[in-house]
């Protein structure tokens, strides 16, 4: 084996440790983080459940089936929650 290749199958076993003592440094790091990311994603989580709570009411009251035969009129409340969904 040439002395290029061994000394790099040498260092190989150091550099892995140095870059799993970065990975949990980093890791360490993020904590703060991660632990803001949670609480956000959970009130996000909320609080996208209540509007979809709130479209489902209204969707039984108001949808196509609450209307009758007045298929304009479905396709405008349609219309509606569409826009209101992207929002």
């Amino acid at each position: 084996m040439p002395d290029a290749e061994t000394q790099l199958a040498e260092s190989i076993w150091s550099r892995w440790e140095e870059l799993v003592l970065e990975s949990k440094n980093v890791d360490a790091s993020l904590v703060v983080v991660k632990r803001k990311f949670t609480e956000i994603t959970v009130t996000q989580i909320g609080g996208f459940g209540k509007e979809i709570q709130e479209f489902h009411e209204r969707f039984k009251m108001e949808g196509p089936g609450a209307i009758g035969r007045n298929l304009e009129k479905g396709k405008d409340i349609r219309r509606i929650d569409r826009q209101t969904l992207v929002i």
